[in-house]
């Protein structure tokens, strides 16, 4: 698909525009090094009010991987251990991936975590739930990252800066980062993905705040490492929807594999329960059913009519 990344704030009501910037908390020019934790994601790919999936590398194994995370004002920690840790199915830059999902988190709160791999820890961030209350809410929406690294880098700069000003008092905070996918010129190659993780620090906001993203999968991220840098089950097909408040319900479907079949089903028995119960029922997928130049993909003919 397309080169040029882009982004667009998504209100339901108005669209947001904001000048660039840069924290000095992310940091994307440094390296993955030894047990020392980078390239920090945080998915959302569950019930975003109280789960989300905090990821990050590192270059050795190690042995012990946890989170350390306190709900704002409180001196209460816990300690989540990462579920998942494992090498990248190719091994060209070494890295290792560590998953640590957090549970039963509170609506519209403030976290902050610190992520450790034996002994080396990140710094501390923050990330805010998704409400569940019926409040305005806003998203940001972009896709095809994978190639022009300056102008990415420039965008994730921009998007920071973005998450940052849109928790304003007056404003209507932004909650995450849905991707319609091309993360990668070639979804195969653990390099361009080590690079795109690197450069994805940027989008920390200068007082730490970690960006959501809710990732769809596009034609240039085949390949199992998609399924390891976001999180995923190893054969997970990668359509999913989550609940962005009680009235805002986002389904992320996958133009990359049967349009048909389970995918097809899954949407119709999705559509027909949500229609009713939600004001905004929005989608994001990678291949446009009503392209403005290309022919229409096979999501004209399976899912439109739905």
């Amino acid at each position: 698909m397309r080169e040029l990344f882009f982004a667009t704030t998504i209100l339901f009501t108005s669209i947001l525009l904001a000048p660039l910037g840069i924290g000095q908390i992310a940091q994307a020019d440094t390296q993955v090094s030894d047990t020392n934790p980078k390239q920090w994601r945080l998915v959302w790919n569950s019930n975003p009010a109280t789960t989300a999936t905090l990821c990050w590398n590192t270059t050795n194994a190690g042995s012990e991987h946890r989170v350390f995370i306190r709900q704002a004002g409180s001196t209460d920690q816990r300690t989540v251990v990462a579920q998942r840790n494992a090498p990248y199915t190719t091994q060209d830059p070494k890295l290792f991936f560590h998953h640590a999902q957090l549970k039963d988190l509170l609506p519209s709160t403030k976290y902050h975590v610190i992520m450790e791999s034996d002994g080396q820890a990140s710094p501390e961030f923050y990330f805010l739930t998704a409400p569940a209350e019926d409040v305005p809410v806003a998203i940001l929406f972009g896709a095809d990252s994978r190639s022009g690294q300056e102008a990415r880098r420039k965008m994730n700069r921009m998007l920071a800066r973005l998450l940052r000003e849109s928790q304003q008092p007056e404003r209507v905070p932004i909650l995450a980062l849905a991707h319609g996918g091309d993360f990668v010129y070639d979804g195969r190659k653990l390099k361009l993905w080590s690079q795109w993780m690197e450069d994805h620090e940027l989008t920390v906001s200068d007082d730490g705040q970690l960006l959501p993203i809710i990732p769809s999968r596009g034609n240039h991220d085949g390949g199992k490492i998609f399924n390891e840098v976001f999180a995923f089950p190893p054969e997970d097909k990668n359509f999913y929807a989550i609940n962005l408040s009680p009235q805002v319900r986002l389904l992320t479907l996958n133009t990359e594999t049967s349009l048909a079949g389970d995918q097809r089903n899954w949407l119709d028995t999705d559509l027909a329960k949500s229609h009713t119960k939600y004001r905004w029922l929005l989608a994001q997928y990678h291949r446009p059913a009503f392209p403005a130049v290309k022919v229409p993909w096979l999501n004209l003919i399976h899912w439109v009519p739905l």
